[in-house]
């Protein structure tokens, strides 16, 4: 299997966007997750270098996008390393799954799905960040209710209601 994961889009996903050095902070978490050791994984961060960087260790490969006429973001990267792992679908290739939230991402790879038949899996952030720690989703509450009974609901309804008069 292999992730292509928008790193700055999972980092937000776990509240460590805005932490000083969060990109070795989320490569930390990456190498400890159980799953990183068996699975070719991409990290695709935003950079404000014009040259970039790349580099890969072990079976994790961490990719700073250039920022220049060609890269805008790292979501023009993971478009590029997306189409590249599809081409030639007549060749043996690992399954692809894209690691983000970002509805233009998703867009674009539906795209290329489409045009070469291929099948890229898609996940949201929030998913892969629930594997990364093992948490089972969390059941929303029906009707946006917030857990509270309907009896409950009236009551405090009633009170507002109340107040208002």
């Amino acid at each position: 299997m292999l992730y292509l994961i928008d790193a700055n889009n999972l980092a937000g996903e776990l509240r460590i966007l805005n932490e000083k050095d969060f990109d070795k902070l989320l490569i930390a978490i990456i190498k400890k997750w159980p799953a990183s050791q068996k699975n070719k994984i991409f990290l695709v961060f935003d950079s404000s270098d014009p040259m970039g960087d790349k580099y890969t260790t072990k079976n994790l490969t961490i990719v700073y996008t250039p920022k220049d006429n060609y890269y805008r973001s790292a979501d023009d990267k993971i478009i590029e390393i997306a189409e590249n792992e599809t081409a030639g679908q007549e060749k043996k290739r690992e399954e692809l799954t894209v690691v983000s939230s970002d509805r233009e991402i998703m867009q674009k790879i539906n795209k290329i799905n489409e045009s070469n038949n291929s099948k890229i899996k898609s996940l949201k952030s929030e998913a892969f960040a629930q594997k990364l720690y093992k948490k089972k989703p969390q059941a929303k509450p029906e009707n946006g209710n917030r857990g509270l009974d309907n009896k409950t609901i009236n009551n405090i309804n009633q009170e507002l209601l109340d107040l208002w008069q």
